[in-house]
């Protein structure tokens, strides 16, 4: 009698352990109580950088007395070789406020983007002002605007990034 009740108790444990056992393993594979955290990836290349960075440069910016002479010349560096034209238009809109722009002269191909430059003093130093405007549909606002900033870093800093410089 002890044999028989010893091996009903053994099949009752068995019967409950495959019980568990089987519970637990469907539990694991039907609920995850420790989901894997999502990742967020951002893939960007080295040219999505660069417009980037040139797309947060303000396009207005005061550089100090010190510094004005050479970024002068960097306006008028870039007008002679980029804005297409030779000789850009220089105008006194008053005693401190100068003008630059590359409108069209009939004698000079049409340019995609017309671009203007202001600058005048201010107590800390030189305020510039750099815009670009499509020329119609021959250019993109969009671009104009990227082109804009590009031109600003490049008369603050001396950077022109000619890949990205449409027109």
């Amino acid at each position: 009698m002890v044999k028989l009740q010893l091996l009903a108790s053994s099949k009752a444990l068995f019967s409950f352990t495959a019980v568990l056992g089987l519970f637990l393993c469907t539990g694991c594979s039907t609920t995850n109580s420790n989901p894997e955290p999502q990742r967020e990836y951002e893939l960007i290349t080295a040219q999505d950088q660069l417009v980037e960075d040139v797309r947060n440069t303000p396009k207005e910016f005061i550089v100090p007395y010190t510094q004005e002479q050479a970024a002068w010349d960097r306006v008028l560096y870039f007008f002679s070789q980029y804005a297409g034209l030779k000789t850009p238009f220089i105008t006194s809109l008053s005693s401190n406020i100068v003008q630059i722009t590359n409108r069209h002269d009939k004698s000079a191909s049409v340019p995609a983007y017309f671009y203007m430059i202001e600058k005048f003093p201010v107590a800390q130093g030189v305020k510039f002002r750099v815009h670009c405007f499509p020329n119609g549909d021959r250019g993109s606002r969009d671009l104009a605007e990227t082109n804009a900033r590009n031109v600003a870093r490049f008369v603050k800093e001396g950077r022109l990034e000619r890949s990205i410089l449409a027109g």
